[in-house]
């Protein structure tokens, strides 16, 4: 008969203790885990009810900027001659396809250069919704983008014709169907608030803290186009590459 063993008694006990240990570490994991969740469903439902209140509240001012940089697109369409600018988009694009092919991207740096772009117009439109020449300046910066960007898709059709459809769907719109509805609904805030200043409606302090609260959302918001610039396009650019390259 085998005597007492203290040791082996102790190693079992330390065993016991480990396992209700992992098991109590466990079930408090869950339980954060479930809260957290909870209350992030709860805060996106809220962040939905928001944003549907703005743009219901909204949607004329909306629509009107969004109709001046259709109306800015349009005259690109109907201006546009074949020039040196068609020939360089066609061979920046060809390049970049190139590129992204053959030695990929960059994720980390584009990611950080789009968000620069995107930080560069939240201050544009942050400092204009602070003048009272803001909201014509809006109108007017809205229309000139519309301009660019109608002048890019031109020389997109004039340079690869029907291919160029490839090229939106996958190098363009990915990012454009996320940051084009923010850019413009953070502009049309700011012309608000421009316009506010003028009337007389609205004092300093608002006109300040009202642009800054919809800047910060509108750079969240635009991250996730950025991250689909960096990390997403990349991917679906390399599908389409034997058409160009």
């Amino acid at each position: 008969m085998q005597g007492f063993n203290g040791r082996r008694w102790a190693r079992k006990g330390t065993k016991h203790c480990k396992i209700k240990f992992m098991c109590s570490f466990l079930i408090v994991c869950i339980v954060h885990a479930y809260k957290v969740r909870k209350e992030g469903f709860f805060l996106i439902k809220k962040l939905k009810t928001q944003i549907a209140i703005l743009t219901e509240n909204n949607l004329k001012g909306y629509i009107l900027l969004s109709v001046i940089f259709a109306a800015g697109a349009v005259l690109a369409f109907a201006f546009h001659g074949k020039g040196a600018q068609e020939e360089e988009i066609k061979l920046y694009f060809t390049d970049f396809i190139s590129n992204v092919t053959n030695s990929g991207t960059d994720a980390i740096k584009t990611f950080n250069l789009s968000m620069a772009n995107y930080i560069q117009f939240a201050v544009v439109m942050f400092l204009s919704s602070v003048t009272i020449v803001g909201a014509p300046a809006v109108l007017i910066y809205t229309l000139v983008k519309g301009f660019s960007f109608g002048t890019v898709i031109c020389c997109l059709f004039k340079a690869f014709g029907a291919k160029a459809f490839f090229i939106i769907l996958c190098a363009i719109l990915p990012h454009v169907i996320i940051i084009g509805p923010c850019c413009l609904a953070y502009a049309f805030h700011c012309a608000k608030s421009s316009y506010g200043m003028l009337a007389g409606n609205i004092n300093l302090k608002k006109s300040l803290l009202t642009p800054l609260g919809f800047g910060l959302l509108f750079l969240c918001i635009v991250s996730i186009g950025a991250l689909a610039q960096a990390y997403i396009e990349p991917l679906f650019i390399k599908l389409i590459s034997s058409q160009f390259v």
